[in-house]
């Protein structure tokens, strides 16, 4: 019997019928479907595709050129487009491109992202957390006025260390570097009941950049009761963002400095955070089930076939067919489904892996 999890790491939420859920980022502009075609030759396919990255024009174009070259190698595929308002969809249905509202940061795990005692807004070790790669466009350099900060910081796909981590260093060096704590001097990866762990143990936590997608850490912090402090963006991550949970700072280190202050005053009760948040992922997410089964129904004559969101939650929506990293990934799902990968470049058989 085919393992469930198989499938999951490839972005395949459902074998029969056939449906994929992964994101759109810079290799694979319509996820997996366009980076790996021939896991859903000579079979009806269902691919729901979501982004990493705020929708600009050219990236909605580059949708819709992606799903017309697919279409003519998969003519029995369709695609469904996720925009996280309904501007977006707006503009993804002008390009041709199917879409209705559902933002994915609604798929963070609640039961692992989740409040721990003491709930009183008491007990904090850190005024602050940032959980964000270290990369230019996270602006750490923003939290040189934060003085009791922690930091978590993911490699890169392939585990590779970030080249902007020493300047992050010069900039902070009086933050916690938890990933090297946890590591006992060496970078940790940690995995999920790690950070949500780790970010019980701060007041708030800090999103700075100007401009990305939903930014998942974003939700990660409310589920598990964190106040936010954020500067303004693009990318719609300020969707779940309300008073007196959230605090939007102008791009300057003391405002922002003086907004942790804020949230350190107003002691809110972590389960107070967790439950406001929680309402609004409960209503979101029936809303997406009901109008994906009713599309399911229609394509395919399953009804009712997503009964909740495990499927979602679970699947590994990255994907980069070129490198090792996720190519593994997809044999073992190729493997069960009886398709036969093309070869990869020799360059990118072996991933690198950061000690």
């Amino acid at each position: 019997m085919a393992n469930p999890r198989s499938f999951l790491e490839a972005g395949i939420v459902s074998l029969d019928p056939l449906i994929s859920f992964t994101k759109r980022h810079t290799p694979t502009p319509i996820g997996v479907v366009g980076g790996c075609p021939e896991l859903f030759m000579g079979r009806p396919s269902l691919h729901i595709m979501a982004s990493s990255w705020v929708l600009h024009d050219w990236a909605i174009a580059e949708i819709a050129a992606e799903i017309k070259r697919v279409s003519q190698i998969l003519p029995q595929a369709s695609f469904l487009f996720l925009g996280t308002t309904e501007f977006d969809t707006y503009r993804l249905s002008a390009a041709g491109v199917p879409s209705f509202v559902a933002c994915s940061s609604i798929f963070v795990d609640e039961n692992v992202f989740r409040p721990l005692p003491p709930f009183d807004g008491s007990g904090f070790e850190f005024d602050a957390i940032y959980n964000a790669r270290m990369e230019p466009y996270k602006r750490h350099e923003l939290a040189t006025r934060i003085e009791n900060l922690a930091l978590i910081y993911d490699c890169r796909f392939d585990g590779s260390a970030s080249p902007f981590e020493a300047s992050v260093r010069e900039w902070l060096p009086n933050a916690r570097y938890l990933n090297h704590e946890l590591g006992k001097g060496r970078y940790l990866r940690l995995d999920k009941p790690t950070i949500a762990n780790e970010l019980n143990r701060a007041r708030c936590g800090l999103c700075l950049s100007a401009e990305e997608g939903e930014m998942r850490a974003s939700m990660e912090y409310l589920l598990a009761g964190l106040p936010i402090v954020s500067t303004k963006s693009l990318g719609d991550r300020d969707r779940y963002f309300a008073n007196p949970y959230a605090i939007i700072a102008p791009d300057d280190p003391q405002a922002l400095a003086d907004a942790v202050l804020e949230m350190k005053r107003r002691k809110l009760n972590k389960v107070g955070v967790r439950d406001h948040i929680g309402r609004i992922i409960g209503f979101e997410r029936n809303a997406f089930l009901r109008a994906l089964n009713r599309i399911v129904a229609e394509m395919f004559g399953s009804k009712d076939l997503f009964e909740n969101s495990h499927s979602f939650i679970n699947a590994s929506v990255f994907t980069e067919p070129s490198k090792a990293w996720s190519r593994n990934k997809l044999q073992l799902a190729a493997e069960i489904l009886g398709v036969t990968l093309p070869p990869i470049a020799e360059e990118n058989v072996t991933g690198v892996v950061r000690a």
